[in-house]
This record gives structure tokens, C-alpha cells and sequence, in this order.
């Protein structure tokens, strides 16, 4: 298991950085986590071909995390209809994405599924051979809903599946630390670092010492923080302030691989 960052930045593109995606690789296959506006792009540019993504998963309808959505679908090669493009969402993506669609005159070659979550609990809402994904409820003051990704287990492996849990965007929640405990690596958005933590309460969203204390109650491996404020030309605040609680903490990096 692998996770490429695409983009680490909040709000728009600042400090040169790209809006909210992700792509965790498993078994090669990749799935596409967020896809904030220049998503198509990032991917190019690190080698990813979009056309093999067969799921995506979206974590709220905020424009820094769909935007980049319509244009990626309609790149997509003509396809057979037996070819299908699975979308997990809370409600609402599927108006958004159809009604541009048809105003736009896209035809899509392809089969395209909506699966509507419900963000409020945490429940299994995908599998197949390869892992499977539950949903985290997230606090951010829109239906918005965190992914806990889980390896299959293999006979032939004596090691367990690795996990990956992506919580962004998000104000700190014990629901979540429940969710997130012991996940050997924890994707959780620190847009904010304490001298600004009443405009992060107010926003809904965190800060990074607010996200390292979440995976020091959560006892994850690996903390990896992102969607950065563009206020902060650099992140070695957030990075210094998060390791004063949580040691195994990193900033995330457009083009960056993590093995899990």
C-alpha cells in the first residue's frame, strides 16, 4: 500500500500548492481520494494514469475538494459500457456532476455509479479483493465524511493489512480517534497552528497540534499532515508544534510516495 500527495493546500492556490487529492495505491491499482480543481493536472505530472482509477472517493462537496472532479471524468478514453467508474460521496454529487454533464454537452463513454454515504456513522461501504473502505465522520459543519481504507488480509502473508485512514477537512473529534485507532498511517488536516486556533474552531477545521494529539489518543503509527493554510509560507510550525505531542509526525508533499 502507497499513497501519492497531490495536493496539500486549503482554500486555493497558494504558496504554490494544489488543492486536496490523493491517490493510495494497492496491489497497483489506484484510487482517488478528493480531487480538488488541478487534480488531472498533478496527476500528468507524476505519471498517474487516471484512466485506470475505477473508484473515487469524495470527502465533502466543497469546491477545494471537487472541482477538478467534472474535468477528470470527461478526460476518461471512450470506453465499453461494461467499463465502470464507481464515486463514494455524501448526497449531493451526483446532481452536481450529472447537471454539468449535460449543460457542458459531455458524453460519458463509460458506466458512471453514484454511491451516496451517510457521513454521520462509520460503516463499510466498499470491498473487493483488494481491501476495504469505511466511512469516518467528520465535524467540519457540512456533511463530510472521513476514509479508513483496510488491506485484505492473505493466506500467504504472515503480516496483517496495512490501513490508511484520510480524515481532511475536519475540527478535532473523539469520534474520530475511535475510528482511526491504531492505523499505521493517519491523514488528517492541520489548516491552522495555535496562534490561529479560534479562527480554526469557528471554520471547523484544525489545527496541528489539535491533529497530533488525535493520533496520540489513537495510537497510530504515522501522522501526516496537510491542507495547509495559504497564510503560511512554509509548514515548519505546524510540523514543530505537532511533534511536541506526536514524534512520528510529517508534512505532506505534492508528489510525494509514502509506503504504508
Amino acid at each position: 500500500m502507497q499513497l501519492t500527495v497531490l495536493g496539500n493546500g486549503a482554500g486555493g492556490p497558494f504558496q504554490g500548492r494544489h488543492y486536496t487529492a490523493q491517490i493510495l495505491h494497492v496491489d497497483n491499482q489506484p484510487y482517488l481520494i478528493d480531487c480538488g480543481e488541478g487534480t488531472q493536472m498533478q496527476m500528468h505530472r507524476y505519471g498517474i494514469r487516471f484512466e485506470s482509477i475505477r473508484q473515487i472517493f469524495i470527502s465533502h462537496l466543497h469546491g477545494d475538494h471537487i472541482f477538478g472532479l467534472v474535468g477528470l471524468l470527461a478526460a476518461y478514453p471512450p470506453r465499453k459500457r461494461s467499463y465502470k467508474v464507481e464515486i463514494f460521496s455524501p448526497p449531493g454529487l451526483r446532481e452536481l456532476v450529472e447537471t454539468s454533464f449535460r449543460l457542458s454537452k459531455i458524453q460519458a463513454y463509460f458506466l458512471l455509479e453514484f454511491h451516496e454515504v451517510d457521513p454521520t456513522v462509520s460503516q463499510k461501504i466498499f470491498e473487493n479483493r483488494q481491501l476495504q473502505v469505511w466511512t469516518i465522520p467528520l465535524n467540519h459543519g457540512i456533511e463530510c465524511c472521513g476514509w479508513l481504507f483496510r488491506e485484505q488480509a492473505r493466506p500467504d502473508y504472515i503480516c496483517p493489512g496495512k490501513t490508511f485512514a484520510f480524515c481532511s477537512d475536519t475540527a478535532p473529534s473523539q469520534i474520530v480517534a475511535d475510528c482511526v485507532r491504531g492505523v499505521d498511517l493517519l491523514y488528517h488536516e492541520a489548516t491552522f497552528i495555535e496562534e490561529h486556533l479560534v479562527e480554526a474552531g469557528s471554520s471547523n477545521h484544525s489545527t496541528a497540534a489539535q491533529a497530533a494529539e488525535i493520533a496520540r489518543q489513537a495510537g497510530v503509527g504515522r501522522l501526516l499532515l496537510g491542507h495547509f493554510s495559504g497564510r503560511y509560507p512554509t509548514v515548519a510550525q505546524h510540523l514543530a508544534e505537532a511533534r511536541a505531542i506526536f514524534t512520528e509526525t510529517y508534512a505532506a508533499e505534492e508528489g510525494q510516495t509514502m509506503e504504508i
